[in-house]
């Protein structure tokens, strides 16, 4: 039984009950809960470390190389390489694009000099699909708009830099690939996510603040721009 519901309330912990006849996995939940299962896949929730141990009867492991993605993925591991420039830029802002980050994001890049190759990865739930593609015609900026992509970490590994909430699933795959990245927060949790990813490196955080997109962003992305390396 694989359970993937790490925010269900206490009040279900405590009814589960686990069975002899049956192996108990879990993936991402409260380390309050590991003794009510007999093997959990943290991922990168609470470490970027590859770590195995035991808990309250449980074999508990986290890091990059326990993330629960498809076999597919894994032809992906490490597969980034820097080309010594910025040129190829990605951006991706989840399922939903909540904050509305790609239009943001957009109006900051038209304010720069530089000419990069833009990546939009629009989710199957964004709502203002026709807003973000006016504003990408109107900004006169190079964008590619790709909607039901089938591995986000394949384009993270064709890009220079990649511009991203700090969302777990996002966040896993750069983990996973390796590339560079600058953070924004669409959420209150995400903000502790991107501190946590960038506190070991490789990623710029722009997430201090929830839903913005703000002259930090800009000053990173030129200072990159100027110095790729």
């Amino acid at each position: 039984l694989i359970i993937d519901h790490w925010d269900w309330p206490a009040e279900y912990w405590e009814r589960l009950e686990k069975r002899p006849e049956t192996i108990f996995v879990a993936v991402d939940i409260p380390p309050g809960g590991f003794y009510k299962f007999d093997l959990v896949f943290q991922g990168i929730r609470n470490s970027l470390a590859n770590r195995d141990y035991k808990q309250d009867g449980c074999s508990v492991h986290e890091g990059p190389k326990y993330l629960m993605l498809s076999p597919d993925s894994q032809r992906y591991s490490g597969a980034w390489k820097p080309t010594g420039r910025l040129k190829s830029v990605l951006l991706t802002f989840g399922g939903t694009d909540l904050a509305g980050f790609s239009n943001k994001t957009l109006d900051c890049l038209r304010r720069l000099p530089h000419n990069f190759d833009l990546t939009l990865i629009v989710g199957p739930g964004t709502p203002n699909y026709s807003a973000i593609e006016a504003t990408a015609k109107s900004s006169g900026l190079k964008v590619d708009i790709l909607r039901d992509i089938g591995s986000l970490a394949e384009f993270m590994c064709r890009a220079d830099l990649v511009v991203s909430t700090a969302g777990l699933g996002s966040l896993a795959e750069l983990a996973l690939t390796g590339a560079p990245a600058i953070l924004f927060a669409a959420v209150p949790h995400q903000t502790d996510n991107a501190d946590k990813y960038s506190s070991i490196g490789g990623a710029l955080n722009c997430a201090q603040k929830v839903g913005i997109v703000d002259e930090l962003f800009i000053r990173h992305l030129d200072s990159l721009a100027k110095n790729p390396q």
